[in-house]
């Protein structure tokens, strides 16, 4: 009797060694697996986040304003007018522009009267309409207006330009076919011989369409 009683106390501790080491085992495998899928995880993360950044170099390489850093457009007639358009890496812009009215006299100032346009600006969003063309507006602009003073016979008059809110503005771009520019910037660039029968253009152009007359700018070399 006592011989059957310690064989079955045997048999038991050998079975409950076994489902421990079973249950260790199990615990084992899936630990490991948890770790694999965390592991997995992690590695999809970083290749979207790859992906990302892949994406924001891709677009770093299209048309931004930070193209135009510094660039000045300029624009004249004669020695009557001149208008330059100083552009930064955020779309902000400065314009000065100088008119001689040489008319315009009086006792004060018989030299005539030089109007003088001060102002700070920002455009809007690019929009791309091809690959050497594209659009914005002027999202906001802020004119410096100062009382005129007289200086050796001349009037100065601080004012403000045509240019306003929400116009619309083109670039061209380097390489943009002549053929396909709007007749309106093409005969104003015509009177500066920049051009030269050339078939593309090989400067920066702003367009401002809604002054085309009077803004109609290119890249000064």
């Amino acid at each position: 009797m006592k011989k059957r009683l310690l064989l079955l106390l045997m048999m038991i501790v050998l079975t409950g060694a076994v489902v421990c080491a079973c249950s260790c085992s199990k615990k084992s495998t899936e630990n490991s697996a948890n770790e694999t899928g965390t592991a997995n995880s992690s590695n999809v993360t970083t290749a979207v986040n790859n992906t990302s950044i892949n994406s924001a170099a891709k677009k770093s390489g299209e048309f931004g304003y930070d193209k135009l850093t510094d660039v000045d457009f300029g624009a004249s007639s004669g020695d009557n007018w001149s208008m330059n358009i100083v552009t930064n890496h955020d779309g902000s812009f400065r314009i000065e522009e100088y008119k001689l009215d040489t008319s315009d006299t009086d006792d004060d100032y018989p030299n005539g009267t030089t109007h003088i346009v001060n102002a700070t600006g920002k455009f809007g969003e690019l929009e791309k309409v091809d690959e050497y063309t594209y659009k914005s507006n002027i999202q906001s602009i802020q004119y410096d207006v100062e009382d005129g003073v007289i200086v050796d016979g001349m009037r100065m008059v601080y004012s403000e330009s045509s240019v306003r809110n929400n116009d619309m503005v083109y670039f061209y771009l380097p390489g943009k076919q002549i053929s396909e520019i709007s007749k309106e910037y093409i005969d104003g660039i015509n009177n500066s011989s920049q051009l030269n029968d050339k078939a593309q253009l090989d400067f920066y152009g702003l367009f401002i369409t809604d002054n085309a007359s009077h803004y109609i700018a290119l890249k000064s070399n």
